[in-house]
């Protein structure tokens, strides 16, 4: 076991004696060295220029360049892992300036004390400029979620409405709009809000590299209290003779509108403008619907996205004639009499649909005299009275609305 103590106590003293070796080297060997200091970031100056030639820089990188130091072996080992020891810049004021790539020499303004920097020919940057350009697009807004149910959130309002964009050519080309994003989710009143401003494409892709007049635009978005009304057809004009309305209907029947609640508790239906029944069956197809324009007061704004319009659905028929050949009967007529008539046939003219017409018969119709009060005498005029109508069918005219008649009593023989 003796000799397994002596052994650990070796090896102790071999790593004791290497340090001190290794340090007494370190200490005498300080002799000059030359390294290099990689990813040296480059501060480009004087950047005004770039805009005073009507170019502008392109979204980058960071600029770094590679420098070769000299100094003593300590000194140079000290700095060779920090580059940020070290200040290089590029001056854009001295050099003519083009679109597209330029190389700018670049020149260490600070080195770190006791360590040089070594001149090399490669000490550039190579920076891509393009076109200035500027011009003017809309602010517009993206709403985030909805009202509290039973509200509705009428157009933003935007102050500015528009504004000027700067930046590179090849990005303001591609800016169709500015944006902003009001969130309304679960709100009962106007928002009012001021929010970041962001470029977009025409697929609404935010462009880098552009440049806003201002950051931020105020945002009012007016919400409001929503009600159900009914819709009120008025009309205008005459129908024409052979036209017969059925129904006009409303789709939808309600609508939702919202505004100032005041406004709206005076308010329980819509009318539309009128619509001219004389055009039922020329203009207006008999069975056919047309876009009707509402009468919306001020202040008041419908909910739904048609434009302030429904739709009317028209039911209409084609009135046809036909004349019908009837034979007169007698009613409550005593049997002490006898009757000799003016008339025993009128002509009935009715109208209706073409359909219910055509598959009536004359035993579908009928007419009488009712003798009830008659007394007897010569040219008595006694009413000719219509029994009801087939349904669908209309009395248009009849060829007699009387008869004269002569009453006479029977003679009765003993």
């Amino acid at each position: 076991m003796a000799w397994k103590k002596n052994n650990q106590i070796i090896k102790i003293c071999c790593v004791i004696a290497a340090f001190a070796l290794w340090l007494y080297i370190s200490t005498q060997d300080n002799s000059p060295t030359e390294q290099v200091v990689k990813n040296v970031k480059v501060q480009l100056i004087n950047t005004d220029a770039i805009e005073q030639q009507k170019l502008v820089e392109l979204p980058k990188s960071v600029y770094t360049v590679t420098l070769k130091i000299s100094g003593l072996s300590s000194d140079v080992r000290a700095v060779v892992n920090k580059p940020e020891e070290f200040k290089v810049v590029a001056d854009m004021a001295k050099y003519t300036l083009k679109k597209g790539k330029n190389n700018i020499p670049v020149q260490v303004q600070s080195n770190p004390n006791n360590v040089g920097v070594l001149k090399t020919t490669d000490m550039w940057v190579v920076v891509e400029l393009d076109d200035l350009a500027e011009k003017t697009v809309p602010i517009k807004a993206e709403l985030k979620g909805k009202p509290k149910t039973g509200y509705y959130n009428l157009a933003p309002i935007i102050k500015p409405s528009d504004i000027t964009i700067k930046g590179a050519e090849k990005y303001v080309s591609k800016v169709e709009n500015v944006i902003v994003k009001p969130n309304i989710t679960g709100l009962d009143r106007d928002a009012n809000l001021s929010l970041p401003l962001s470029a977009v494409d025409s697929s609404g892709n935010e462009v880098e590299g552009i440049k806003l007049l201002t950051q931020y635009a105020d945002v009012t978005v007016p919400i409001k209290k929503v009600k159900s009304v009914g819709i009120n057809i008025v009309t205008k004009g005459n129908l024409n003779k052979d036209v017969q309305l059925k129904s006009l209907t409303a789709i939808p029947d309600k609508i939702d509108i919202t505004g100032a609640e005041d406004i709206l508790n005076d308010i329980n239906s819509l009318s539309t403008e009128p619509i001219d029944l004389s055009k039922i069956g020329s203009s207006y197809a008999l069975d056919s619907s047309i876009e009707v324009r509402l009468v919306i007061p001020n202040n008041i704004t419908q909910v739904t996205t048609n434009g302030g319009t429904i739709r009317v659905k028209i039911e209409a028929v084609k009135m046809t004639q036909k004349t019908i050949s009837l034979e007169v009967k007698y009613k409550n007529l005593s049997e002490l009499f006898t009757v000799k008539p003016e008339k025993t046939t009128i002509n009935l003219v009715v109208s209706g649909e073409a359909t219910v017409l055509n598959s009536l018969k004359n035993e579908d119709f009928s007419a009488y005299m009712d003798f009830t009060t008659v007394v007897e005498g010569e040219n008595i005029d006694v009413p000719i009275i219509l029994d009801n109508l087939p349904q669908g069918v209309t009395k248009v005219s009849v060829s007699a609305e009387k008869a004269k008649v002569t009453v006479t009593k029977k003679i009765i023989k003993s």
